[in-house]
């Protein structure tokens, strides 16, 4: 329940934002990445809010302008970002690819066709230790559909107390299927999917360690709109159609008690 409650919030408010010293090569680059981004910080939610105590937090801010090119990596390094009122720093690198899938170091209207994206979160926040990792394409870029495929994994740990104490292990994988993007400056899908397995694992003190795994399925149904399927234990647990623009609130039925 926490992590679909918090799964439709992450969605809501999230937003991406940059300046630019050179407009048309990094808005792009920007509108690319923010894009990309959507995808990772739905999975990045459905794993991270298993912490109850912890709110669902969107995406850094991201100015294209901070990323230089590094040869070494082929691709260009952001400038680190720590989330106001956070103790997570979150880094950015992304590779620009033509139509062969080649780097290039430097956007080409004419010749740029992919953003190869890594995302990295990590930091502690209120007794919890957060590690995120994802890797995703989007391409499309010259001729569309822009479309993204990717993954995301997460290990997190979070203790209640002063030790010893009990912890919860959160461990989660996030895949990123055909999520496509009718148009350049569309803010939401309107296909794909996105399936995160989490797996929350709890050892309190002197009792037997417990173990649950859930399942969350997001599939897009048309620009600005979703549908949400929360499996636990290989058992739908709820269903809800979002309106990802907050229009409207979400509508859920719950099917199975967990």
């Amino acid at each position: 329940m926490a992590g679909r409650a918090a799964l439709v919030t992450a969605l809501a408010v999230f937003a991406a934002c940059g300046s630019s010293t050179e407009p048309r090569a990094n808005d792009a680059i920007g509108v690319a990445v923010h894009q990309a981004q959507f995808a990772d910080v739905t999975n990045f939610s459905s794993s991270q809010t298993q912490f109850v105590l912890l709110p669902a937090l969107g995406a850094a801010p991201f100015d294209p302008a901070t990323c230089a090119f590094s040869s070494a990596m082929n691709a260009f390094a952001c400038k680190p970002v720590t989330v106001a009122y956070t103790a997570y720093v979150h880094t950015l690198s992304y590779a620009i690819l033509d139509g062969s899938g080649m780097g290039m170091s430097r956007f080409d209207a004419a010749r740029s066709d992919a953003l190869r994206i890594t995302t990295d979160v990590n930091g502690a926040l209120l007794g919890s230790v957060v590690h995120h990792h994802d890797e995703a394409t989007i391409s499309g870029l010259l001729n569309g559909p822009r479309t993204i495929r990717g993954t995301a994994v997460d290990h997190d740990t979070t203790t209640a107390g002063a030790a010893p104490s009990a912890m919860m292990i959160t461990d989660a994988i996030g895949t990123t299927s055909g999520v496509v993007f009718a148009g350049a400056s569309s803010d939401y899908p309107t296909s794909g999917s996105i399936v995160t397995d989490v797996t929350t694992t709890f050892i309190p003190i002197g009792g037997p360690v417990l173990a649950s795994t859930t399942r969350y399925v997001l599939t897009f149904t048309g620009e600005g709109g979703a549908t949400a399927v929360e499996q636990i234990a290989g058992l739908d647990y709820r269903t809800c159609v979002l309106d990802l623009t907050g229009t409207r609130p979400p509508s859920c039925t719950t099917i199975h008690a967990p």
